[in-house]
This record gives C-alpha cells, structure tokens and sequence, in this order.
C-alpha cells in the first residue's frame, strides 16, 4: 500500500519578517474573521457577528500596543546598544 502524498495545496504559514507586518497581519480583518472557521455554521456566523462588532476595538488596543512598544523602543535604545557593546 503505498504512503499518501503530502497536500501540495496546504501553505506553509508565513513567518512575519518583523514586528510591524506582524502587527498589520493580526489587525486585518480577515485574519480576525478566520479565528472562527474551525466551528460549525450557526456558530461561526455568531462569532464572525462578535467578532465584527468588537473589531474597532480590537484595532484600538492593536494601536496602544504599538505606540507602546515604539515608545518603549525610543526610550531603552540607549541600555540596549550598550549591554551590546563596540561593533566591530
């Protein structure tokens, strides 16, 4: 009996070259939308309405997070380049 082929169509998930397109892949709305697909029908249709209605929300706290995080970058930048040391 021979092995089944791996599915050719199944994608490899993509790995996020930084922090910034991560954060653009998580606030888009189809990938919001998509944590809902595993359910069935009636179910995914109420939680895509929830999910919908908390979105602006969601795209909030995904902006809060990021001004943080960019804050937080600009002020600690000096502690990190020196726990670095010289380049060189």
């Amino acid at each position: 009996m021979p092995a089944p082929e791996p599915d050719s169509t199944a994608a490899a998930p993509e790995k996020p070259s930084s922090l910034g397109r991560m954060f653009l892949k998580v606030s888009g709305l189809p990938f919001v939308l998509s944590q809902a697909d595993d359910q069935p029908v009636g179910v995914r249709q109420f939680l895509q309405l929830c999910l919908i209605v908390l979105y602006p929300a969601w795209l909030v706290l995904m902006a809060t997070v990021a001004l943080i995080y960019g804050i937080l970058w600009v002020l600690l930048w000096p502690l990190h380049s020196r726990s670095r040391g010289p380049v060189g």
